[in-house]
Formats: structure tokens, C-alpha cells, sequence
């Protein structure tokens, strides 16, 4: 075979990548092109790591074609194998031929300060299907969306927006199809995406993605809104949802999310180490404009220096709010339903409804993961998980939130080495029940945080001693302003 795809899992990121040759006698394969993690998948256990299972395996030889409902398809040849899963095979076989079906594209300066972008159009109950899939080529690496979720400023979609303003798709359905949904690139605005139904595609439900770091910043104020995602990621794992990455000032709100592999929101940027040129290929360093920024921007601890230059920050804030999640994560660990990541300061995160998480080797239902600060997570509902609630690192915020029977503690606090000092956070007025007789409403150390005035409720009255004898001792040390027990 000319092209044989593997697999990579390491707890986060998945990838199906070519084979360059397989030796039978050393049992050593080669890969044509670079993975975006070690290609043998590793989870955490108990503070280790250790080997996960079917972390990697081949797919599309001949060899593994065992059994009705499977193919395999020869590029070399140009011939299809096919075992039917009943009886002959039908008329009904379908290759894709395009990646993009509709491109909606103004006049992009890459490298200058201005576009000028398309406006106006509108896309209304259409279906949008059977699209192929992208696959990487060579040179990628430096060109990947956080952990290679997806890549910069490429046609993986069925619908593209690439300098445009004022445009809508509504009331559509995108499915069965190899890659992502919609994709807002570069120069978007005042785009809405509202009330579609997307389902069966291979990545991500809805990509925003603007500009790498600088001083362009022109992928903001669009509405994602009143969507239903479902089985996305089905080809690519660690696909999200509905990711805004270097993409700020937009509302997503109302959606409905279910069964996907990995997380259901993402709000990314670049994070710090891609700003550390010494660096061989950081994960996407290669989209960053050197050309805009000052020469101090990668010196030493350098993130407060990064900030002005990330596009979701202070004024040019997100808003996801209203959202209904649950039953995701379902393939791959890490992450959370929600997470946050390296995009700067003034993102909201309220009012969302996530439950039913059942994957233990998810982190939370909300995470601020590394380098994120100033974040708000507010008036939040989180029920029956088998994860922590929401997962705090650095200093953002958490407040009125409601989290029941979350598994691993309502809040787990978890710090990377070079994220900032967390002083400032404010953890407060949440309320945290657990219908177990052990309840734990905290994990890690929680040091350093401030004031604490959140309401807890035990299951029944003959459990309070002990509810409250161990909620005491797992209170932040020397810091709490007021306790309080109430039966409900």
C-alpha cells in the first residue's frame, strides 16, 4: 500500500498518519510524516505514567480486511476493496472528491494590517455532506491549533468563510462527512452560525480562526448560536465541537453538544512556549507575527508581555454561556467539556447545563488549563460526573456556581510549572453537593487562594457530623471568611 494510516494516543491528541515502511524481521515501522505526541499513547497513574491501551494501530491493509462492513483503498492502484456488510454491494458507494463545497473568500493580505472581505451572504436550509477528509502533509508541524486539533488557515471544511462579513448559515445540516463543518479563517466578523444540525463529521463541528499573535486582530464578533452537534470527531478524536482559537468578542451560546469523543467548547490561543524561539517546532509557533511584535515579547517569564497580542482578551472577551453539554470526552482523556487555554483575559463562561460525563479520564466538566488567566466561571450547573466539576489553574475566578455529585471533588486545583502564581483567584458563594457518605469537595493542595464562602449540602441529617468533619479539613488553610452547613 502507498499510504497505510496509524494511529497516535497520547491521553489528549490522537492521529492517523501514513506508514513510510514496515520491517516484518525488527518489527520496526516508520512513520512518512512527524506525530503530534509520542506515537505510543501514555495516561497518568498515580503520578506516573503508564503505557494506554490500544494506544496504536493500523488501519487500511489488507491484511486486517476480515469481517462485512469493512474496506480498504489502495492509492497506488486506485481500486477499492469492499466486503459488503450483506449480499452484493449496492449502487449506493460514494468517494469524496472535495474537501470544501462552498468558499466564501475576500481579498486576504497576509502579511499587511487590512483585508477586504465578502458581505452579505446568506446560506439557509441547505445539507452539506460527504466532503473528504485533510490530511497533513510534511511540513505541518508549527502550523497545529494547540494540540494539533486542527491546522491554520487551511480548506477542511465544508463550508469556508475567509474574509467575509455579515454572512450567516442557518437552519443546515452538515453530516456524514470527513472533516469539519463550518470554518470561520483569518478575517471573519458579524458572522452567525444559528440553529444547524451537525452530525457524522469526521472533525470539528465549527472552527473560528483568526490571525496568529500580533496586532491584526479581525476574527471577532460572531454568534454561534441554537446549534446541535453530535458524533463529531469521529475520524480525528481530539476534534472539538465549537473551538474559537486567536478569535474573540464572539457569543456561543445555546448549543446543544453530545457524544463526541473529546471536549464540546475550546477557547485557545497560542501559549507561552511557542513564543520561545529556541525551540525546535512548538505547536504553533509558525502562525506568530513576528513581523508586529516587539523583540522583549520572548524574553524570559514573558507571558504578561503575550497578552496584548492574543486576540480573546480584556474588551475582546468570549461569552459562552447558555450551552447544554453532556456525554463527551468519551474516547480520549484530558481535557473538559468546556476548557479554556492561552487566550487571554475577559472570557465568561456562565449559565451552562453540563452533565453525565462518565469518562474517568477526563479532568472536569470546566477547565482554565495552562496559561489562562482572568476568566470568570460563573452560574454554572454541573451534575453526576465522573470527574471534578470544574479545574482552576492560575488565577481565575469561580463563583455562584451549583455542582452536584461530581466524582473526583466539585474543585480540583492543578498548576504547570511555568503557569503563573495563582494569588487573586476568587472561589466563592458555589454550592457543592455529593449524595455519597464521603464526600470530597476539594482535590490537590488548595494554598494560595482567597476567601471562601460557598454553601455545602449534606444528603441527610444523620450525615452532617461527619460531612462536616471532613469539608473542615479539607478547607482552605487559614483563609476561609465564613463556614456554613445546611440540610437541604
Amino acid at each position: 500500500m502507498a499510504r497505510r494510516p496509524a494511529l497516535d494516543r497520547y491521553w489528549w491528541p490522537s492521529s492517523d498518519l501514513p506508514l513510510a515502511s514496515v520491517d516484518a524481521r525488527t518489527k520496526v515501522a516508520q512513520l512518512a510524516i512527524e506525530a503530534s505526541a509520542p506515537p505510543f499513547g501514555l495516561a497518568p497513574s498515580g503520578g506516573g505514567w503508564l503505557k494506554w491501551k490500544e494506544s496504536m494501530w493500523v488501519e487500511n491493509t489488507l491484511q486486517y480486511l476480515d469481517e462485512p462492513g469493512e474496506w480498504v483503498l489502495d492509492t497506488k492502484t486506485r481500486r477499492l476493496y469492499l466486503w459488503p456488510p450483506q449480499g452484493a454491494p449496492g449502487k449506493d458507494i460514494f468517494a469524496p472528491r472535495l474537501r470544501e463545497l462552498i468558499r466564501v473568500e475576500g481579498s486576504i493580505d497576509s502579511e499587511g494590517p487590512t483585508d477586504e472581505p465578502v458581505r452579505n451572504l446568506v446560506f439557509r436550509g441547505l445539507a452539506f455532506t460527504q466532503g473528504d477528509r485533510y490530511t497533513k502533509e510534511h511540513d505541518w508541524k508549527g502550523w497545529g491549533i494547540q494540540h494539533a486539533w486542527e491546522l491554520f488557515d487551511r480548506g477542511t471544511a465544508l463550508v469556508r468563510f475567509r474574509g467575509a462579513e455579515d454572512c450567516a448559515v442557518e437552519e443546515c445540516r452538515f453530516y456524514n462527512s470527513g472533516g469539519t463543518a463550518v470554518r470561520l479563517d483569518l478575517h471573519c466578523q458579524r458572522i452567525t452560525i444559528a440553529r444547524n444540525l451537525i452530525d457524522h463529521v469526521g472533525q470539528m463541528g465549527i472552527f473560528l480562526c483568526g490571525y496568529g499573535p500580533g496586532t491584526k486582530d479581525v476574527n471577532r464578533n460572531n454568534r454561534i448560536v441554537s446549534n446541535h452537534i453530535h458524533h463529531c470527531g469521529e475520524i480525528r478524536w481530539d476534534a472539538v465541537a465549537i473551538c474559537a482559537w486567536q478569535s474573540g468578542s464572539n457569543r456561543i451560546a445555546h448549543n446543544l453538544i453530545d457524544h463526541c469523543p473529546r471536549q464540546a467548547i475550546a477557547i485557545s490561543g497560542v501559549r507561552n512556549p511557542s513564543f520561545d524561539r529556541s525551540r525546535a517546532c512548538p505547536e504553533s509557533g509558525r502562525t506568530i507575527r513576528w513581523h508586529e511584535l516587539p523583540p522583549s515579547v520572548s524574553e524570559g517569564h514573558y507571558w504578561r508581555r503575550v497578552i496584548p497580542f492574543l486576540h480573546a482578551r480584556d474588551n475582546m472577551d468570549n461569552m459562552v454561556e447558555g450551552n447544554e453539554i453532556y456525554r463527551v470526552i468519551e474516547k480520549l482523556g484530558d481535557g473538559a467539556a468546556i476548557n479554556i487555554s492561552g487566550a487571554g483575559e475577559g472570557n465568561v463562561i456562565r449559565r451552562n447545563y453540563i452533565h453525565d460525563l462518565f469518562n474517568t479520564d477526563a479532568v472536569a466538566g470546566i477547565r482554565t488549563d495552562g496559561w489562562q488567566s482572568g476568566t470568570l466561571i460563573t452560574e454554572n450547573i454541573l451534575y453526576r460526573c465522573a470527574v471534578s466539576g470544574i479545574q482552576l489553574k492560575n488565577r481565575n475566578h469561580i463563583e455562584n456556581n451549583i455542582l452536584v455529585d461530581t466524582r473526583r471533588g466539585c474543585i480540583a486545583f492543578d498548576q504547570f510549572p511555568e503557569d503563573e502564581a495563582v494569588g487573586g483567584a476568587r472561589i466563592r458563594h458555589n454550592i457543592f453537593y455529593d449524595s455519597r457518605d464521603q464526600a470530597r469537595f476539594y482535590r490537590y493542595s488548595p494554598r494560595l487562594f482567597g476567601h471562601q464562602r460557598s454553601l455545602r449540602l449534606p444528603r441527610r441529617p444523620e450525615s452532617v457530623l461527619h460531612r462536616r468533619q471532613s469539608v473542615l479539613e479539607q478547607e482552605l488553610p487559614g483563609r476561609v471568611a465564613e463556614r456554613r452547613h445546611r440540610v437541604p
